[in-house]
């Protein structure tokens, strides 16, 4: 009985730690330029952080330069938006052998950091390379995979997504429109839209996908009065996936994030 036990302990002790976490760990560190990099001061600021835990060898360098290679395709359309470090598996390795092995590989605007207070177990298993995207004011990891980028693609798109769609909430929001709520989520084939406005106004809807590309968007309506409204939104067109749905008057904005699944 008391192996058994043990075994359960030690298995379920397994679990937690190959599961990881959700959300990211805190540091203050400085890279191997001499600069102070804090982790969720970054985050707080609206940037996104690419973390890639490396051995610097040649078998570690094709899942970091995948995921390098696309980011930088968004240096014209989020300039400075996402900070890329390649980061010292166990900080065991010299900086100038880390930015060396960087520079070979050409990815010129990745940081370096060699500091044991990066570390990747706080993602679950260790594993080289390692690699964790994180974005937003709650800190959050959209990824977190040894060894493959598969599904990076979407991830960063994700985050790029919903971090821009934050933004532009906390940059004109006001009083006069608030509680927007849509049901059901995840939503088949149609979606119903609540939402209350503190003064009359015009309406204007829209909908994108999870790139920012506009999927549905609707003309000014009508002044609508003081009061909470209702719509029913149809989305037999469009296919499953993340989407954001902004209501937006001439004043203010509200976005919130549903899913698609038929």
């Amino acid at each position: 009985m008391k192996k058994l036990l043990l075994v359960s302990i030690l298995t379920a002790m397994a679990f937690l730690h190959c599961f990881g976490q959700t959300t990211a760990t805190d540091f203050t560190v400085n890279d191997c330029y001499g600069d102070s990099y804090s982790l969720f001061s970054k985050l707080d600021q609206g940037k996104i952080v690419l973390l890639a835990w490396v051995m610097p060898c040649a078998t570690c360098i094709v899942d970091p330069l995948n995921a390098y290679a696309y980011t930088e395709s968004f240096n014209d359309s989020h300039p400075n938006k996402i900070d890329y470090f390649i980061v010292d598996d166990y900080a065991n390795t010299q900086c100038g052998s880390l930015v060396s092995w960087v520079e070979q590989y050409q990815m010129l605007n990745a940081g370096t950091i060699v500091n044991s207070a990066v570390s990747m177990s706080d993602y679950g298993v260790d594993g080289m390379p390692k690699i964790v995207l994180l974005s937003g004011a709650n800190h959050q990891v959209y990824f977190n995979e040894n060894s493959s980028t598969e599904g990076f693609e979407a991830a960063l798109d994700l985050a790029l997504a919903e971090n821009q769609a934050v933004v532009g909430v906390e940059e004109i929001k006001t009083e006069s429109l608030s509680q927007l709520e849509s049901f059901p989520n995840p939503a088949a084939n149609s979606l119903q839209v609540s939402y209350s406005l503190d003064q009359a106004a015009e309406v204007k809807m829209d909908i994108t996908n999870a790139v920012g590309a506009e999927v549905l968007s609707s003309e000014a309506t009508e002044k609508l009065g003081k009061g909470t409204h209702t719509k029913t939104v149809d989305l037999t067109d469009l296919t499953n996936g993340s989407y954001f749905l902004r209501i937006t008057t001439n004043d203010s904005s509200e976005i919130l994030r549903f899913i698609v699944s038929k």
